[in-house]
């Protein structure tokens, strides 16, 4: 830890390649949050200033139930195949998700001499929930799978049939200068390619 930064009041019970793992599902979650409102919006055909008043903000739970209604309803096979297994992911990962961001992480001892420890998260609104240190590298696995719906999803609101992709390169751009509060993506990097997304959004130079 630099040695500007105090050391907090009691041991955070992760290594540092655990910690590195949760600052990538961190992020990783706030890009699958955005992610998720993108697809919803299109499948609803709703502007963003329209989804922004009526579900933006919603819990992600919600939104999901949303999703799953939309994807009930979308005319295109392929569309609906991937929203309906976007809604069964996210249904399954939100509770691993949520104990290991919001939970309290300590350690769990399995005998009464405190030698043999697991560490993991307490939740006292769940007392029964337990998520250890060890399922981290599933979380962000499942992350990943997820995110990379999301991005197929993406493509297909873009183009009617777009080519296969790898998503090992890609960038996430914003507008170059405020205000654009929705943070929401106008340009991405799609392997070798730059695809454009239209916007009207304020602070944006469409070129």
């Amino acid at each position: 830890m630099p040695k500007t930064l105090p050391p907090p009041p009691f041991e955070i019970p992760l290594t540092q390649g655990e910690l590195a793992l949760m600052g990538s599902i961190a992020v990783l979650w706030g890009q699958i949050d955005e992610g998720l409102n993108s697809v919803l919006r299109s499948m609803l055909a709703t502007p963003p200033d329209v989804f922004d008043s009526l579900l933006g903000t919603q819990m992600i739970g919600s939104r999901v139930s949303h999703l799953r209604v939309a994807a009930n309803h979308a005319s295109r096979p392929k569309v609906r195949q991937l929203a309906i297994d976007l809604v069964e992911r996210m249904t399954e990962v939100l509770p691993d998700r949520n104990a290991a961001m919001h939970g309290c992480w300590g350690w769990f001892p399995s005998d009464p001499s405190f030698r043999n420890l697991r560490s993991g998260i307490y939740n006292h609104q769940k007392p029964k929930v337990r998520f250890y240190a060890k399922q981290l590298p599933s979380l962000y696995e499942r992350m990943t799978h997820i995110m990379t719906i999301i991005a197929n999803l993406t493509m297909l609101a873009i183009e009617e049939d777009p080519e296969p992709t790898s998503y090992e390169r890609n960038k996430i751009y914003f507008s170059p200068q405020p205000p654009d509060e929705r943070a929401e993506g106008l340009w991405f990097r799609r392997g070798d390619r730059i695809i454009r997304v239209e916007s009207k959004a304020r602070g944006w130079k469409q070129g």
